[in-house]
Order: structure tokens, then C-alpha cells, then sequence
């Protein structure tokens, strides 16, 4: 009777200090009571809200994309200035992309801090410009969260957001992502780095000499050449160099941080060649 009413003992005891090992994860946060709700669209041209935010404050809004927005290639988040943006297209409170100027935008909070430092091509369309902070979305759910921040200084900022679906600058999207379905290059051709992850291959269709061009003053991209299997043969080449190419071999293009991307009018680049 001893050794049962001791091994109860034991055994209440064990369950006693498996219990206090539990963890208790803590409940997401949860955003703000004066979040604002907005629905995106497909006029670039008008926006959602405007809206002021004091000094040291920033404004939270709740983003609803409908499918007639999500048929789009792209969804673009754009302020009218530069200012602090961070967009969640998770749990509310974790930052995915954010921006803080008009000429990039990164993972995280990386797109909030200074960026590491015009062509007319045949591949690519009519580049598009932000007028502000902005970040640019391929894939998003149905909704999330994007929070905006206070410019700086005492003076209160007037600001206004716009939320909108749109294609595609670079038309050899999104066939250039992949080896195996990449697009000849052209004698007068180009792309932009649109999204965040967003690599471009060019298979060569001659042996030749390609001209790699970036736009003046835009975010950092970079090229390499790639043999027949996709291997690299040399590279990376900046804005001004000419790489020598065989038929048959690829070119590669990305942004030199791969974690950033940036509106077409500021990652645009071009591939000029002369066949030999």
C-alpha cells in the first residue's frame, strides 16, 4: 500500500513540474483602435486617404484587396512623399517590406534606411516613377496591414496614400524568372528589378558583345554571364560594361542586395549588343 500511495506521489509530482514548464506564448498584438480601413483599386491617380500625422505619431490602415485588384500583376503601395512605410502581409505588427523613399524598398526594415548605392529599350514598357515611399507587391493576401510614419521634425505631415493594381513594366515578366523559358535577347533590350527576389535571364540567341546599362542614378543592379547549364562564367558587371557572349549562354540580372527592389524608373537597366 506504501509503495502505490508513493508512486502516485511521484507521478502527481512530475505532472506538478511538467506544468510549470509549459510556455505560455504571448497573444499577437493587435492593431491600433484608430486603424483605418481601405480598399485598393485600380486608379492610380486617386487616393485611398490623406490624412496628417503629428510629430512622432504614425497612422495604421487595415488593406482589403478585392479580386478584381488581385488580377493585376503587381500591387503598388505609394505615398505622395517620403516618409516611413512598413507593410505587414502577416501577423499584424511584423514588418515583411518597408520604405522610406521613393528610391527603393526592402525586406523588413531594411527599406528604411539609406538605399546602397534613362535607358529606352525595346523589353521593357513605359517605366513608371513613384511619387513617394513605396513598396511593390507580387504576391499579397486578400488583406493586411500597412503603417505609416511621421516624416521628421515638428511640422505636422500631409500625406496621401494610394493602393492600386498594375502590370508588369518589364514585359518579359514573368517569363525571364526561370533558365528554361527565358526570353532571346533582343539587339536593343532591357528589364527592371521590380519585386523584392526577382531574377532576369536573357538567353543569347548570336556570339556577341553586350553593352549592360543601368539608369542613371538608380538602384544597384548587377549582371552576370552564365553558360548553357546555367553556370556562372563571370560576372557581376556594372552599368558601362561590355560582356562577351556565346550562343547558347545566358545573362543574369538581380539587384546586388538581393533583399531590395525598386520601382521601374529606378531599376531599369538595359542590354545593348553588336553580333560579331
Amino acid at each position: 500500500m506504501n509503495r502505490i500511495t508513493l508512486s502516485a506521489a511521484v507521478i502527481l509530482a512530475a505532472l506538478v513540474l511538467a506544468a510549470c514548464n509549459v510556455v505560455v506564448e504571448p497573444p499577437p498584438p493587435s492593431p491600433p483602435a484608430n486603424t483605418i480601413d481601405v480598399t485598393a483599386s485600380n486608379d492610380f491617380s486617386t487616393p485611398l486617404e490623406q490624412f496628417t500625422l503629428n510629430a512622432g505619431s504614425t497612422q495604421v490602415f487595415r488593406v482589403t484587396v478585392p479580386s478584381s485588384v488581385d488580377a493585376n500583376d503587381l500591387l503598388y503601395i505609394e505615398l505622395d512623399r517620403e516618409a516611413p512605410l512598413e507593410v505587414m502581409t502577416g501577423t499584424y505588427g511584423t514588418v515583411t517590406y518597408s520604405a522610406s523613399s521613393s528610391e527603393f524598398f526592402g525586406t523588413g526594415s531594411t527599406g528604411i534606411v539609406a538605399a546602397t548605392s534613362s535607358v529606352s529599350s525595346q523589353g521593357i514598357g513605359t517605366t513608371v516613377p513613384c511619387r513617394g515611399s513605396c513598396v511593390i507587391l507580387e504576391d499579397q493576401p486578400s488583406e493586411f496591414y500597412i503603417r505609416v510614419g511621421h516624416v521628421g521634425g515638428s511640422v505636422p505631415s500631409q500625406i496621401s496614400l494610394y493602393i492600386y493594381g498594375d502590370s508588369y513594366v518589364d514585359l518579359s515578366e514573368p517569363f525571364n524568372n526561370e533558365l528554361n523559358t527565358a526570353p532571346a535577347l533582343e539587339q536593343i533590350d532591357a528589364g527592371a528589378i521590380e519585386t523584392v527576389g526577382d531574377v532576369d535571364y536573357f538567353w543569347m540567341p548570336v556570339t556577341a558583345s553586350v553593352t549592360f546599362e543601368t539608369a542613371a542614378n538608380g538602384f544597384p543592379v548587377e549582371a552576370y554571364r552564365l553558360g548553357s547549364s546555367g553556370q556562372v562564367i563571370a560576372g557581376p558587371f556594372g552599368a558601362g560594361d561590355v560582356i562577351g557572349m556565346n550562343t547558347g549562354e545566358f545573362i543574369r540580372v538581380w539587384a546586388v542586395a538581393p533583399n531590395e527592389a525598386a520601382v521601374s524608373a529606378k531599376s531599369q537597366y538595359s542590354l545593348d549588343y553588336q553580333a560579331f
